[in-house]
């Protein structure tokens, strides 16, 4: 592997791309909210908001992802963290943005949600109105603004004490990041799972699953976790991180192995209890995933998500190896668009084909394409930036509480 020099990476000419690909990304969309205004054309305009949801949705994994995967690494310490907490660091700052990001979701709440447009408290919905003292949309936004300030809060205080910490090791201030981080991914994983139903399971407000907000929780670790390894491998090809040993290569891979197979045991176990269950409540979300088209990739999802990188990263040569990593790591984020099309689009589907309680045709629709870009290219653009603005090298190991002097 050449050691280049850190000038050497392309930093101005990949931010100008991803800053191109945003805008166009969002002139793409933005055309497509205008000409569905104009026309008239509902089924259009709810198009434009599915298609803003499914990217948002992606775009915030990776950003929360990495702020949890920082969290836990605070908590239990090892080599396998400081080798891609960079590019944690990176990510995790990107979650003030996300929050200005999800404007335009709630621009769109009449289309994307049933019960903001009284549509889940009449005719064939009307036993879901115990539910609107929770489905409204006053109620709604408040709980978002307090996920996004809880998140933020986070973050924030997160970076801040990574950065104080590494400019002078500190084992009490060690300890404290310790336990803040404990508290940290308590506000993490409790405001994620109720944004999931917020956001995601409500689109079917007749529809439930215990499981569904730890099941969100865990696809925001798969590619998170993958895009941290890739991207540091990335680095590696520039010279950075090539003091990293072999074996943390391997602990990284495994780390991967374990994120795919949690989030396919709760993938499983959510369908798993459904099926047993067989209640009328419950089925449709399935029903309208495994019929016209839909099982298809929710096939390719169990065969390449999961299958492949199960058997793929039980090889400790490919784990061992940066290149492979960056392969697979790569390959996961790729999918993880997949899996959040697949969470998302099957309910326009069905409610554009007017069968809401069955299912409606695979369809790829071109504001997918470009809601997906404006949002990931504006994303990705300060990603690297926060990137850009800090040494690449690998931190040393901060402190540690057997450091502390004996009277501490």
């Amino acid at each position: 592997m050449s050691i280049a020099s850190q000038h050497e990476i392309p930093w101005a000419a990949l931010q100008r791309g991803a800053l191109i690909v945003g805008a166009a990304g969002f002139a793409v969309w933005l055309f497509g909210w205008l000409l569905a205004a104009v026309l008239g054309d509902s089924a259009m305009l709810m198009k434009v908001f599915f298609s803003y949801l499914f990217a948002f949705a992606f775009c915030l994994a990776i950003p929360l992802g990495s702020m949890a995967i920082g969290l836990i690494h605070n908590q239990t310490g090892g080599t396998w963290g400081l080798t891609i907490h960079r590019v944690l660091e990176a990510a995790t700052r990107t979650v003030p943005l996300m929050a200005f990001l999800f404007l335009p979701v709630l621009c769109g709440l009449p289309h994307l949600y049933l019960w903001a447009n009284g549509s889940a408290t009449h005719g064939e919905h009307m036993h879901l109105e115990h539910k609107a003292a929770y489905l409204n949309v006053p109620w709604f936004m408040a709980r978002a603004g307090v996920f996004f300030l809880a998140w933020i809060v986070v973050s924030l205080v997160l970076s801040q004490m990574w950065t104080a910490l590494e400019r002078r090791p500190d084992p009490l201030r060690a300890r404290r990041l310790r336990l803040l981080s404990g508290l940290g991914f308590l506000v993490y994983a409790v405001g994620m799972t109720f944004a999931a139903v917020d956001w995601l399971m409500s689109l079917e407000p007749d529809w439930y699953s215990t499981i569904f907000g730890m099941l969100v929780v865990a696809g925001q670790m798969v590619p998170a976790l993958a895009f941290a390894v890739a991207a540091t491998a990335w680095l590696a090809s520039f010279g950075r991180g090539t003091n990293v040993e072999p074996e943390v290569w391997n602990d990284l891979g495994n780390l991967m192995l374990a994120s795919v197979m949690f989030w396919a045991y709760l993938s499983f176990s959510q369908w798993l209890l459904i099926w047993a269950g067989n209640l009328s409540e419950e089925i449709p979300w399935y029903v309208r995933r495994t019929n016209g088209g839909w099982q298809v990739i929710g096939a390719f999802l169990a065969t390449c998500y999961f299958g492949l990188p199960f058997v793929l990263l039980l090889s400790r040569q490919l784990k061992r190896s940066p290149r492979g990593l960056m392969t697979i790591g790569a390959a996961l984020v790729l999918l993880s668009v997949v899996h959040h099309y697949w969470l998302i689009a099957p309910v326009y589907a069905a409610r554009a084909a007017g069968r809401y309680d069955e299912y409606g045709p695979v369809s790829v629709h071109w504001l997918d394409f470009g809601a997906l870009a404006g949002v990931g290219g504006i994303t990705f653009a300060m990603f690297l930036w926060n990137l850009r603005s800090q040494p690449l090298t690998p931190p040393s190991p901060l402190a540690v509480e057997s450091e502390a002097p004996s009277h501490a």
